[in-house]
């Protein structure tokens, strides 16, 4: 088997709308296609992310809360190649960044005196319109995923 990197993550979206401008607004997205029925209603959304992966959003609500403790899904991550300069630029969009997930502390200034964490690797965390996170990584010298990255191009 030859895998090269995950295709996409998909999405179920009550608020298609939000979710679609804070993938491509917010994070620099660009709409790719839409599927349509043979109606030629549309019933889901591709969104070309930088890097190469996409954001699959269904045109489809869904029911419960979405809470992250509730579901088998914990996150997105999207690697990206300059910290600091990503998360200025999701904060000029408007996004809210934080150190960790739903609740945690929004980052502050000076990003390039950020401390690694655990795993070696510079981390931020937003959250979608439809409450799911996502992970933003940069990679270090120090990062497990590099050291022990015989997985990782």
């Amino acid at each position: 088997m030859n895998i090269t990197g995950i295709g996409h993550i998909g999405i179920r979206c009550n608020s298609l709308e939000e979710t679609f401008e804070f993938y491509t607004k917010g994070l620099g997205g660009e709409k790719a296609f839409e599927l349509c029925d043979e109606d030629g209603v549309p019933y889901l959304t591709y969104i070309a992310m930088p890097g190469g992966q996409f954001v699959e959003l269904f045109h489809e609500n869904y029911t419960g809360d979405n809470k992250p403790q509730k579901r088998s899904f914990v996150h997105i991550c999207l690697e990206v190649e300059d910290f600091a300069k990503a998360v200025r630029q999701l904060q000029a969009n408007g996004v809210k960044v934080t150190s960790g997930g739903d609740g945690s502390p929004l980052l502050e200034e000076p990003f390039e005196e950020r401390t690694p964490d655990r795993c070696g690797s510079l981390c931020a965390f937003v959250t979608d319109p439809e409450g799911n996170d996502v992970e933003l990584m940069q990679f270090t010298e120090n990062s497990k995923q590099i050291k022990g990255g015989k997985f990782h191009v």
